[in-house]
């Protein structure tokens, strides 16, 4: 089983490079310098598990290293590279961040692909939106319609040779009032990131934890699933430029978090439930990364099973089967929680222990004890803090580290 712990899109930021994602390449083109006709490097589309995509750029001091050409479609587990903001005109992606190859990059492809991350993802615009856009270089815009009167094929000159163009219309059959302009804000600021160890603690102590000074802490529990919050909704609508929870708001669903109206909103998992361990229970909300890791289905897959089977809003089958099962969690603790005395706490990780003759001996035998040992995601057994304080933790702030961001085309 892979315990390996991999940075999510979103958290990408530009105070460091050790980062290392799991991403599918959803999209490959070669950046040709125009007055030079010369090649300049691959531009990438690369998508994770959490459905974030990010646009990411390897320069030449990247692909004079690699004997085969990325290829698309594929996974990759990426390590070492450059963070960015995103300041170029005609972006594939609404991020707000690239990434940039160095020429030390590690670009692994995955053999086996365990089908948790799409083959794709489009930010698809309504066609009345679509006069909005008239003007705006920032981003491309994802359409869905019926194409009709295709002209034959035409050659044209541009500013980097001919080119054949093919002509047609476009159409969704009716095209209604234009909807107001759609507003990014491009000056969020950058969340400082910190490269930290994460100890194990039992339940008794995370909760012991509250009305703390700390702000935020990560650490790793052990775990079972005693039921899942069947009065809370298990989904919710997401923005396709992030991950957050959108809110209806004149007619429209709108993303709080970065000002976009998003058109076809996604559904993403948003599943409570109540864990324990011997000394212990608290709630824990999961979120459609870790819930598909759980469960290896979709909101719309479940959805869709529950009207199939005539079962309605019920919470499907799978979520259910989630309870009674042993996990390794990895928890974010906030200001709420260490400082105001939250109860409700958040999983970013999960592991499903598989459960064995030596584990059933073990869970056994601490069941008869007021701790639990701890181990870290490999199994180790570690010693138990028997202080609680936060772990230990390093700034990596790689300045001069590697060559800056390069133009692409």
């Amino acid at each position: 089983m892979d315990t390996s712990r991999f940075d999510r899109i979103t958290d990408l930021t530009s105070n460091r490079t050790n980062w290392k994602i799991k991403v599918r390449l959803t999209r490959l083109w070669k950046s040709i310098n125009t007055s030079t006709d010369t090649f300049k490097g691959y531009n990438m589309i690369l998508l994770d598990d959490d459905k974030t995509h990010i646009h990411a750029f390897a320069g030449l001091d990247f692909v004079n290293g690699i004997n085969e050409v990325p290829e698309e479609g594929k996974v990759y587990i990426i390590s070492e590279f450059n963070v960015d903001d995103a300041t170029y005109s005609y972006s594939a992606v609404s991020n707000k961040k690239e990434i940039y190859f160095l020429k030390r990059t590690n670009m692994t492809l995955i053999e086996e692909d365990d089908g948790m991350i799409p083959e794709y993802k489009f930010e698809l615009v309504a066609f009345n939106a679509l006069k909005s856009r008239v003007g705006d270089t920032k981003i491309l815009t994802d359409l869905m319609g019926l194409v009709e009167n295709i002209l034959p094929m035409q050659s044209r000159n541009t500013a980097t040779g001919p080119k054949d163009i093919l002509l047609f219309d476009i159409t969704d059959g009716r095209l209604n009032a234009i909807n107001g302009p759609i507003t990014v804000d491009h000056n969020a600021s950058v969340t400082e990131s910190l490269d930290k160890t994460i100890q194990t603690y039992n339940l008794k102590q995370i909760t012991d934890l509250r009305h703390s000074d700390m702000q935020n802490l990560e650490v790793i529990c052990h775990v079972s699933v005693t039921s899942i919050d069947a009065q809370s909704r298990w989904w919710f609508y997401s923005c396709d430029a992030c991950p957050k929870e959108l809110s209806f708001i004149d007619n429209n669903y709108k993303c709080e978090e970065c000002g976009k109206t998003v058109f076809y909103p996604d559904k993403r998992f948003k599943v409570s439930m109540y864990v324990t361990d011997p000394t212990d229970t608290i709630q824990v909300f999961m979120f459609d990364r870790e819930v598909r890791r759980l469960v290896s289905a979709t909101v719309n897959g479940l959805i869709g099973q529950n009207i199939k089977e005539g079962k309605g809003d019920q919470l499907p089958e799978k979520l259910l089967n989630i309870v009674g099962t042993r996990l390794t969690l990895t928890l974010s603790l906030n200001a709420k929680n260490l400082v105001d005395g939250n109860s409700v706490y958040f999983a970013s990780d999960v592991v499903k222990v598989v459960a064995t003759s030596e584990n059933a001996s073990s869970e056994h035998t601490s069941e008869q004890n007021t701790m639990v040992p701890a181990s870290d995601l490999n199994g180790h057994v570690v010693d138990t803090p028997t202080e609680i304080k936060p772990p230990p933790i390093k700034r990596v702030h790689n300045k001069h580290d590697g060559p800056n961001k390069k133009n692409k085309s």
